[in-house]
């Protein structure tokens, strides 16, 4: 939840695409949300998927995504501290964030074979949902000499995620306000 002493790290924008424009969409059915987390039994340890952008390796005549591939690590259940932004409710997932990568998606894939209600449920889909976007990631704190550098941090390999469903609520809450001056 956004509110008092949290902040939420995302832009957006109305925009209108013409019929030439091309473009996919997401629908809200592959959203991860609280129902489906509980439906499906999604637990710490899920794999998780963020695809971006390296910002180190841009092409020439076109953009390649990366993937990282990863594992939640914990739920949102009460604010995490940030380094620039104060507190915010956030996944925490296993995955190297890496400089650039800050707003990319994060997707969690919860397998084909799920354990509900005692019973082993399969599926023949391969669902993957979007769970949030990137905020970033902890350092470490090691202040050692790497030949002549001194290193001040490393990347824990802990990101955080900022859950869909927070963005969600602050898009639909704002909308029909003025969506932009000029």
């Amino acid at each position: 939840m956004i509110g008092p002493g949290s902040s939420l790290d995302v832009a957006f924008a109305y925009v209108s695409l013409t019929a030439e424009a091309d473009h996919l969409f997401f629908p809200r059915s592959m959203i991860l949300t609280a129902a489906l987390v509980k439906e499906l039994d999604i637990g710490v340890g899920e794999e998780v998927m963020i695809t971006g952008l390296f910002a180190h390796h841009v092409g020439n005549t076109r953009n390649v995504p990366i993937v990282r591939v990863g594992n939640l690590a914990a739920y949102p259940s009460e604010p995490v501290q940030t380094m620039a932004f104060g507190t915010m409710n956030a996944y925490l997932i296993e995955a190297r964030s890496i400089g650039g990568l800050s707003g990319s998606p994060v997707f969690v894939h919860p397998g084909t074979v799920r354990i509900l209600q005692g019973q082993p449920q399969f599926t023949s889909e391969s669902a993957f949902y979007l769970m949030g976007l990137i905020h970033g990631h902890y350092d470490q704190k090691v202040g050692e000499f790497a030949g002549n550098a001194r290193i001040e941090s490393v990347n824990s390999g802990i990101a955080l995620v900022v859950p869909i469903e927070d963005i969600l609520n602050f898009i639909d809450s704002h909308k029909g306000q003025n969506k932009a001056a000029g």
